[in-house]
């Protein structure tokens, strides 16, 4: 569960896209989606055109200097996903080529100016697809879907990271290692490495600057760092910091009311809960909800006998998910009696709480 605020701010980067495509698509509504899907500025342009004489135009604004966008029509096999850049962008659409594995997507075939940024996205399109078509195997679960197994999937991600070291100066890089650090289990000293590589101009505009304080924010609560203090409210609506906890080896958990995968896992945080706090084993459970009678209700209903802590804020207006750059929740740190984070289940990439245990009983 992810949460955003909207901001539209738009700083004047105008575009025009034009192209061609083959004539039997003449009458058909052509339309482009142009997004931020991964910023604290999120936001998304739609426009769409009749094709005539194999011909399209569009014209407009954006608030960067390039943005991932998708041209396609609608109950058809036409799909191109690009990056649009400021300025003139060309297309020119061919007939799909027969031998083409893509041969159903009537816009696969497409030319486009090389820009730098069409550059990076093609390399990292061909990357993707190589280790996927090379190393892909049927998901267990699901047989029509494509995995990677965890090696591949990490080298994987290397290989798209020294891509965008090779184009450093590309503001579309910077998109990329944007999206790259919004991943659960992600080694942000990769991600340092690769930022601090970027041109001075890429890593001081807007874009580069939330990054770098995004990234600074994950590496605060990653194992071996001392716990960031926050401020909540008690079943009691009375303030309190985590700093109560100092002296005490405790589980900082954040949950929600309306999260479904936080509920499930109370019977087995509810089983260590009752093993190891004898001995000196807290949890600190961090509710994101506005509403205090669906919190208090669930505390009753589950039985909850830890300390139960709520913000008052929605996701969207939440001080927590900004300060610790929360992506998903369930998410649960492990503190020592010093204050510092020894456990961090997406850097452990413990997903199912089979590895807590060990942590708590080493911290102990």
């Amino acid at each position: 569960m992810f949460g955003f605020q909207p901001i539209f701010s738009f700083a004047g980067y105008p575009f025009k896209l034009s192209g061609t495509v083959p004539a039997y698509l003449n009458g058909q509504t052509l339309e482009l989606v142009i997004s931020d899907s991964y910023s604290e500025n999120k936001y998304s342009i739609k426009k769409r055109m009749v094709i005539q004489n194999g011909r399209f135009f569009f014209t407009g604004e954006i608030n960067k200097p390039c943005e991932d966008a998708s041209l396609f029509i609608r109950n058809t096999n036409c799909l191109f996903q690009f990056v649009l850049d400021s300025g003139i962008n060309l297309i020119r659409f061919l007939p799909p080529q027969v031998n083409s594995k893509l041969y159903k997507n009537k816009f696969s075939n497409a030319v486009v100016n090389q820009t730098k940024s069409a550059k990076v996205k093609k390399a990292i399109d061909s990357t993707v697809n190589f280790y996927y078509q090379s190393y892909g195997k049927p998901s267990k679960e699901y047989k029509h879907i494509i995995v990677l197994d965890v090696n591949k999937k990490e080298q994987l991600f290397d290989s798209e990271l020294n891509i965008l070291q090779q184009y450093s100066d590309s503001y579309y890089s910077l998109i990329h290692l944007y999206k790259a650090s919004l991943q659960l289990s992600v080694d942000i000293s990769k991600l340092f490495k690769v930022y601090e590589n970027f041109d001075i101009e890429l890593k001081n505009s807007n874009l580069g600057v939330e990054l770098f304080d995004n990234l600074l924010k994950t590496k605060s609560i990653q194992i071996g760092q001392r716990i960031p203090v926050i401020e909540i409210k008690d079943t009691t609506e009375v303030s309190i910091t985590n700093r109560v906890m100092y002296g005490r080896i405790y589980l900082l958990a954040f949950g929600a009311t309306w999260c479904k995968p936080c509920i499930d896992n109370f019977k087995h945080l509810k089983e260590l809960y009752a093993k190891y706090n004898n001995y000196g084993f807290e949890i600190l459970y961090v509710s994101i909800d506005s509403n205090i009678v669906k919190w208090k209700n669930l505390i009753k209903n589950n039985d909850l006998r830890w300390l139960n802590t709520y913000e008052g804020y929605t996701w969207s207006q939440s001080k927590i998910v900004k300060q610790f750059n929360l992506r998903a929740i369930p998410f649960y740190l492990l503190v020592n009696k010093e204050g510092y984070i020894v456990y961090n289940i997406f850097e452990v990439k413990d997903f199912d709480l089979l590895q807590l245990e060990m942590y708590i009983k080493s911290a102990l």
